[in-house]
């Protein structure tokens, strides 16, 4: 169980930031559902909870997501029940329990980027962006793949997901219901832009970048056999896999294929006119 030295609770985003930066052994608190697992002696615990960062809201272009809004707020919310084939919603309804769901948030699950998470992989996938205090706007794809260092501490504001003619598919492997994937895949097609990525390897996510630019080039020219056999090669050999004690890197690289197999079956059977 970890400890705090004081609880605090912010007034506004920049006196969160403000405390945030006086020492390294302070730290924001989301969910606390992985933190509490810990032995962690932190100084000050910053609370967001008085400054309204627990809304999803949405236009014609834009779906905002707070930082503090829970993933159960996501799983219920109306237009991401359908939004890109209610991938969102379907990801979610993998990840453990209720309970668990009702407390855990979109900026703790984000801003840890957690090598076992299932959301950043999917919002990696739907072109997602981050907004942080101090450094701005910029797509998730930078934001996880920026190096961490104690001067480049931050507070995620929210997370933005552009509306777009869409349809994604979220697939993972798990040993049993409730643990964590030993491996997942969303695969998502943007109009004519296919988007491939891993999750759970068990590194960070990656976006498959070569294997994305060939099911998008070759997709409507070859058989589907074809298709999944060349993609699967070039997968194997673009990404990296690692053994933990979920699985073993032989394994990982064996599942990949046949998810990536799976998704590409399920997003090129979607009917949806990409003119």
């Amino acid at each position: 169980m970890f400890t705090l030295r004081e609880f605090y609770e912010a007034d506004s985003i920049k006196d969160a930031y403000d405390i945030l930066t006086k020492s390294k052994r302070n730290m924001v608190l989301g969910g606390n559902m992985f933190l509490k697992m810990s032995n962690k002696k932190l100084g000050v615990g910053i609370d967001l909870s008085n400054l309204h960062l627990n809304k999803i809201n949405i236009n014609d272009r834009i779906i905002s997501i707070g930082t503090s809004v829970t993933l159960s707020q996501l799983e219920e919310n109306s237009f991401l029940k359908s939004y890109s084939g209610g991938v969102i919603k379907k990801m979610i309804e993998t990840i453990s329990s209720k309970q668990l769901r009702n407390m855990a948030t979109v900026g703790a699950s984000v801003y840890a980027n957690y090598g076992f998470s299932d959301i950043v992989p999917v919002f990696l996938a739907l072109n997602a962006r981050v907004h942080l205090y101090n450094d701005g706007w910029m797509n998730l794809s930078d934001f996880v793949n920026r190096k961490k260092t104690s001067g480049n501490r931050d507070i995620l504001i929210e997370v933005e997901i552009p509306i777009e003619e869409s349809f994604a598919y979220y697939t993972g492997v798990r040993a049993t219901a409730g643990d964590f994937c030993i491996l997942n895949l969303t695969l998502s097609r943007i109009k004519d832009e296919f988007k491939v990525v891993v999750g759970s390897r068990p590194m960070k996510a990656v976006i498959a970048e070569r294997t994305s630019e060939y099911i998008t080039e070759h997709y409507d020219i070859l058989t589907f056999d074809d298709l999944v056999k060349n993609a699967g090669e070039i997968l194997i050999n673009e990404v990296e896999f690692g053994t933990n004690m979920r699985g073993s890197k032989e394994y990982r690289t064996h599942l990949s294929k046949g998810l990536l197999q799976k998704a590409l079956k399920e997003v090129l059977n979607e009917n949806i006119a990409y003119d």
